[in-house]
């Protein structure tokens, strides 16, 4: 999507009135190519006033993110069916974290029981070594 303004205001008014709009374009966008593996070009637009180009573009380690921060403009406009697909992949990247995470240990909790740290062992007199 190349949208062109001519001035600085007339881009800033667009993207302050047309937040549904744009995050209707960042979902699509993010639904039709999940899963990502490089960076995802969405919206690009000019503003012939300062001669610069602008860029939406989500990386793969930002798909959960972007989904959630487009997900309240959704719910906002009681768009449900775009809320449904994008919490979809929410759980699907929640999943792949969790999957790709070791469970966490606290090295340095003592169970009172090695003797690792200098301190004795416990033994049980009442068992026949």
């Amino acid at each position: 999507m190349i949208k062109e303004f001519n001035t600085i205001e007339e881009m800033e008014l667009y993207m302050v009135e047309s937040k549904y709009e744009i995050s209707c374009t960042i979902v699509d966008a993010l639904v039709e190519n999940y899963p990502i593996s490089k960076p995802l070009e969405i919206m690009n637009w000019g503003c012939n006033e300062d001669e610069t180009e602008y860029s939406i573009e989500c990386y793969p380690d930002h798909v959960m993110e972007t989904l959630e921060q487009n997900l309240e403009i959704l719910i906002e406009v009681e768009d449900y069916k775009r809320c449904h697909e994008a919490k979809k992949i929410i759980d699907k990247e929640i999943m792949k974290k969790d999957q790709n995470n070791d469970p966490w240990v606290d090295e340095d909790w003592d169970d009172g029981y090695s003797a690792d740290d200098g301190g004795e062992e416990y033994i049980d007199s009442d068992y026949d070594y």
